[in-house]
């Protein structure tokens, strides 16, 4: 991403958390990983960012499980969306945006498992209706719209 060329490295994570993040680990690397769960807004942002352009890009997703990028991005999206940061926040919504899209194009995908990767998000997605910024409202209800208007194979 352009504008983020002169961000400083990320705070390194605890091995723990590095553990525990071993399925995001293993789809965006230890960079972005970190980036994700900096105390830093614009590192979670240009992570969050940076995978919402990567789910479009086939290099990318082809070589792993759809269920597990599926998995990532929901993680990032239920993060995101709760996030402090309303650009954070914005830039969760464009990934749930991407989920979706991934979703219908890859018929490897079952309906239960999207439905289940989907719903913690779209409780997050929900609560923001309340949000008192309308740029977000308007987004959320966007991608809710979209939800609703997604055909999953």
């Amino acid at each position: 991403l352009p504008d983020c060329a002169d961000l400083a490295d990320p705070e390194a994570l605890p091995d723990s958390l590095l553990s525990e993040s071993a399925e995001m680990v293993s789809l965006i690397g230890e960079y972005l990983t970190t980036c994700f769960y900096s105390n830093v807004w614009n590192h979670r942002d240009a992570a969050i960012r940076k995978v919402a352009l990567d789910m479009t890009d086939p290099a990318f997703t082809d070589p792993h499980d759809p269920h597990v990028v599926l998995s990532v991005a929901s993680t990032m999206v239920q993060s995101g969306v709760s996030d402090r940061i309303a650009q954070v926040a914005l830039s969760a919504v464009a990934l749930c945006h991407g989920m979706l899209q991934f979703a219908e194009t890859h018929a490897t995908l079952d309906r239960d498992a999207v439905v289940q990767v989907l719903n913690n998000p779209l409780i997050q997605l929900v609560n923001k209706l309340g949000e008192s910024l309308v740029k977000i409202r308007d987004e959320v209800t966007s991608v809710l719209l979209q939800v609703a208007k997604t055909h999953i194979p």
